[in-house]
């Protein structure tokens, strides 16, 4: 399966199992953390993250951070 990565030789980047669950979301909290502590003002723009992923992260930080998931968001506005 190409989305979870077990066809690994094909792939040009990372020769590793993508992260996912707690390991997933510790990385992407310690991303949000490293940013706004750096610059408290920026806007997180999250593009192109897999699906299961999307709405999750969204509700995760949506009231704690300026961020918006333009996957999710800009469909929603379209409809």
């Amino acid at each position: 399966k190409k989305g979870d990565h077990t066809i690994l030789s094909t792939d040009l980047g990372l020769q590793q199992h993508r992260l996912d669950g707690d390991e997933y979301i510790a990385v992407i909290d310690e991303f949000m953390e490293a940013v706004f502590t750096r610059w408290p003002n920026v806007i997180v723009q999250f593009e192109d993250f897999q699906s299961k992923w999307a709405f999750k992260l969204l509700q995760r930080y949506r009231n704690a951070h300026r961020m918006f998931n333009d996957d999710v968001q800009v469909i929603e506005n379209l409809v």
